[in-house]
């Protein structure tokens, strides 16, 4: 068979389990996320057993930065700067709170106990603070419930944060010159941000002030898709964050009057959910659990001490809150796209993060199935059912 074929057989062959596994996740009134993640995890298993050829390093890496520009922009472009209130700010408070004690407590627990380096042990301790806002939207109805609340903001918040961090932690500890003095790192960290923001407003005036007058059914959303894309690449070119100008793009397009803008999100929130499905299914076909229990029974220790880290952070940034609430927003913090994307970005550029994958799927597995768990159990938590949607 040629080549070209084998691969297009195998994608489209991805995109039917991903559509039976998310009307499956339908049925059962639940997430697709974790169906998705172990279906992958099972194509992988067997495409190993009958040596069927993986997907070239170059296409992953390619589906991992588009889904990451499309993410990141439909995230942030959720952020509006005028609907800030004192919930946010919780929320912002609550976050700032976990991912520093992240740092300060999971990165030498798992630099020990997996023998980790510095820089996967900080990017470990990043994407644990990070928390699924599409998985919380599908398990979760908007209710009055101010915790829900805080936790859907979060979960909105921490993303491009999340995100941006590990990338700016690679270009550090690249060049281990940089260490020697502050300054060696100053200008070129500066010039990446810089070059950053400047191409995500650059690019943002051009394409928003053309879309504030007209808009075409047709041509509009490919000029949004085209701009996205346009802004990771010019932002990458001129020694930037593509991953920082994309972010800005989004802010600036949540923020900014847009005809039609809606519908324009509508479309970005359908591409994301689209190339969501490759993403997730090639994550899981990505990892190679090792067979030691020992790995398995140290990643268990590690997650215990991450929710302890959880409800320490709920504690001092929402004192006000019952303890049951406290628990609920502790164990409700199901990873998603933002981890997947970032641990196959990064795996494609680097082999040697290995292991930090493996370490990442159990954590994945572990906080989706206790959000799950807790979700179902909520009526203990609020003295009633939480209503799940279906749709």
């Amino acid at each position: 068979m040629d080549i070209a074929l084998f691969y297009l057989t195998l994608i489209s062959s991805l995109f039917l389990v991903g559509l039976l596994v998310s009307l499956l996740s339908k049925a059962l009134k639940t997430s697709d996320v974790f169906l998705l993640v172990v279906a992958g995890f099972i194509i992988g298993e067997v495409c190993n057993y009958f040596n069927i050829p993986a997907f070239p390093r170059t296409f992953v890496n390619l589906t991992a930065i588009l889904a990451l520009s499309l993410i990141i922009f439909d995230g942030a472009s959720r952020l509006k700067f005028k609907e800030f209130d004192t919930f946010s700010f919780s929320a912002l408070k609550l976050f700032l709170i976990f991912i520093s004690l992240n740092f300060l407590v999971l990165t030498p627990i798992v630099k020990i106990l997996f023998k980790l380096n510095l820089l996967q042990s900080l990017i470990f301790s990043n994407l644990m603070s990070a928390t699924a806002f599409e998985v919380l939207s599908i398990m979760l109805k908007r209710t009055n419930k101010k915790d829900v609340e805080i936790l859907t903001l979060e979960s909105l918040i921490n993303a491009p944060f999340t995100v941006i961090i590990p990338f700016l932690l690679v270009e550090f500890f690249r060049d281990s010159s940089k260490f020697k003095t502050l300054s060696a790192y100053a200008m070129p960290f500066l010039q990446e941000i810089v070059s950053g923001i400047g191409a995500g407003v650059l690019i943002g005036l051009i394409t928003f002030k053309l879309m504030r007058k007209s808009y075409s059914e047709s041509l509009s959303p490919i000029a949004l898709f085209t701009s996205v894309i346009l802004t990771y690449v010019t932002a990458e070119q001129l020694g930037g964050s593509g991953v920082l100008a994309v972010t800005v793009l989004g802010l600036f397009f949540g923020n900014s009057y847009i005809k039609k803008k809606r519908i324009l999100q509508e479309f970005s929130e359908t591409m994301a959910n689209t190339i969501k499905i490759l993403v997730f299914i090639l994550f899981g076909m990505s990892i190679n659990l090792p067979k030691d229990p020992k790995f398995l029974g140290e990643s268990l220790i590690v997650f215990l001490i991450y929710l302890l880290v959880r409800f320490l952070s709920v504690e001092i940034s929402l004192p006000k809150m019952s303890l049951k609430e406290k628990l609920f927003s502790t164990l409700v913090t199901p990873k998603g796209i933002t981890l997947a994307t970032v641990a196959l970005t990064l795996s494609s550029m680097m082999p040697s993060f290995e292991k930090l994958n493996n370490l990442l799927f159990l954590m994945f597995v572990y906080s989706l199935i206790t959000s799950l768990i807790s979700v179902h159990r909520s009526e203990w938590f609020f003295n009633k059912n939480l209503e799940r949607v279906t749709s």
